[in-house]
C-alpha cells in the first residue's frame, strides 16, 4: 500500500453537487435560470431577492415591467428588515424583489432597510454549474460565477476591501482577487451601504500545470500516491480542500489536528489540487493518484 506524506493535515468530507431548482413566487412562467439570494440581519430577520436570466426578458431586469416571469413590486413589510432592488418603481409602500435579465452580466444594485447587522447573505454555488445559463460549458468547472461591489461602511472578514469585488465560486481561489466566498458572506461595521450584483462567465480555467506547480510548495514522498494518505501540519486550526484540475472544488475539511491518515481510494485516478490554507500560509501542489 503506497502513502503520500505531507507537511499539512486535512481529513475529507464531501461537498454535495446535487443540482437544486429554484422557483420565483408568483410567476406565470418560471425563468429558464433562478438564483435566490437569503439574506439575514443579526436580528434574525429574513428576506429574499430572486436574480435570474431568461432569453425572452423584457426590460433587461431593471423594472418590475415582466410580470410573466414574477418582476412586480411586492408590498414592504413596513418598519422590518427589507432587501430590494434600486429601481424608481419602489414606493413607501412597496419594493422590486424579482430581478429577472436577458443578459445578467449587467449589475443590479441592491438596497436594505431596517438591517440590524450583521448582515447575512447566502447563495447556492451548484446554480452557477446550470446548463440554462448562457455561457460555455466548461463541465467539469462552473459555467459562471458572481461578483459582489460593495461600499462602507459595510465591512466583512477575511483580506475583502470594498475597492475590490467579492468573487461568488465553490472553484480555487483565484490570483486576482484576495476575497473570495464559496456559498455566504457576512457583513458587519457602522453602517449599511448598498450591493451592486452581476452574474459573469467563468474564468479560472488558469488552471494548468505550469501554475499549479508554480504555487506548489510541499514534498511528496511518494507521488504518485494510492490508498493512503498521511499529513503532518504544525499550524492550526486551517482549512483543506482538493479540486480537480479543472478548478472545482471536490471536498473540504476543516483542520483540527496535527497527524492524520485517511484513505482515497474513493477518489477516481487523475491528477488532483490540494490547498490548506492557515492563518498565516496558504499552500497548494499537485498530486497524481493511481488506481
Amino acid at each position: 500500500m503506497k502513502t503520500l506524506i505531507l507537511t499539512a493535515l486535512f481529513a475529507l468530507t464531501a461537498l454535495s453537487g446535487a443540482a437544486q431548482v429554484y422557483t420565483v413566487p408568483g410567476a406565470q412562467v418560471q425563468p429558464a435560470w433562478v438564483f435566490p439570494l437569503w439574506c439575514e440581519d443579526g436580528s434574525g430577520a429574513k428576506d429574499t431577492l430572486y436574480f435570474g436570466y431568461d432569453f425572452d426578458a423584457i426590460g433587461g431586469g431593471f423594472c418590475p415591467c415582466d410580470s410573466l416571469y414574477g418582476e412586480k413590486v411586492w408590498q414592504k413589510k413596513a418598519g422590518a428588515f427589507n432587501v430590494y432592488y434600486a429601481t424608481p418603481y419602489n414606493s413607501q409602500d412597496s419594493l422590486a424583489k424579482v430581478n429577472i435579465q436577458d443578459y445578467i452580466e449587467d449589475g443590479v444594485t441592491i438596497l436594505f432597510s431596517n438591517t440590524i447587522l450583521p448582515l447575512t447573505l447566502r447563495w447556492d454555488p451548484n446554480l452557477f454549474y446550470s446548463d440554462s445559463l448562457p455561457f460555455p460549458d466548461l463541465d467539469p468547472a462552473p459555467r459562471a460565477q458572481g461578483l459582489f461591489w460593495y461600499d462602507l461602511p459595510m465591512q466583512t472578514d477575511g483580506p475583502c476591501s470594498y475597492s475590490v469585488p467579492v468573487l461568488l465560486t465553490d472553484t480555487v481561489i483565484y490570483p486576482d482577487f484576495n476575497c473570495v466566498r464559496r456559498d455566504s458572506i457576512l457583513f458587519y461595521g457602522n453602517g449599511v451601504s448598498y450591493l451592486v450584483f452581476s452574474v459573469h462567465p467563468w474564468t479560472g480555467m488558469w488552471l494548468g500545470v505550469s501554475e499549479i506547480d508554480q504555487y506548489s510548495a510541499w514534498d511528496f514522498l511518494p507521488n504518485p500516491a494510492n490508498d493512503i494518505i498521511q499529513l503532518e501540519t504544525d499550524e492550526l486550526p486551517a482549512q483543506a480542500d482538493i479540486f480537480s484540475i479543472a478548478g472545482k472544488q471536490l471536498w473540504q475539511s476543516n483542520i483540527i489536528e496535527e497527524r492524520s491518515e485517511f484513505n482515497i481510494s474513493f477518489l477516481p485516478a487523475g491528477v488532483y489540487v490540494i490547498s490548506v490554507t492557515g492563518n498565516s500560509s496558504f499552500k497548494r501542489s499537485r498530486i497524481l493518484l493511481k488506481q
